[in-house]
Parts: structure tokens; sequence; C-alpha cells
């Protein structure tokens, strides 16, 4: 849902799942749904602040860390914002 022109993507893998590359096929499909969709919005993803799995397919994917915020799930998370011009 969009919210102040930002749009936030998120995706859970199952354990068992992991290394399997799916988390990066998620991130991808979910940009490709929202660009057709409204090319003006700004995607953002947040994650824990150490670095793990979904920073690295984040990072791969054209995101840049942007800041830290509160998360009611996670607590200080770091916010990743999408650069539409794949610069890192």
């Amino acid at each position: 849902m969009e919210k102040n022109g930002r749009v936030e993507i998120a995706y859970l893998i199952l354990r068992d799942c992991e290394g399997q590359g799916m988390a990066s096929f998620a991130c991808k499909a979910l940009l490709d749904l929202v660009h057709p969709t409204d090319s003006t919005l700004t995607v953002i993803a947040k994650t824990e602040p150490e670095k793990n799995a979904s920073t690295k397919i984040l990072k791969k994917n054209h995101f840049v860390l942007t800041d830290t915020v509160q998360d009611e799930e996670i607590g200080d998370a770091g916010l990743w914002t999408y650069n539409k011009n794949g610069e890192r």
C-alpha cells in the first residue's frame, strides 16, 4: 500500500528454502510489480541492522541504506531505498 509516495516491499523465506535464490527472485518480482504500476513511487525495504542475507539481496537489487528507523517488529531497522538508476 502506498503511503506518502512510498511503498515498502517485504519478503520472508522459510529456513528450509534459504540459499536457493528465492528471496532474490521475490525482491526482483516485487520491483517488477511496483514500477509498471507507478514509476514515481519510492520503493523502500527494512532489515535488521546487521549485515545479513537480506542486506546482500537489497544491495544486489540496487537498494541503498539510507537511514536507521524504528520498526514495530524489528526495533532499530536499516531503511533501504531503491535507486532507480542502479547506482550504488
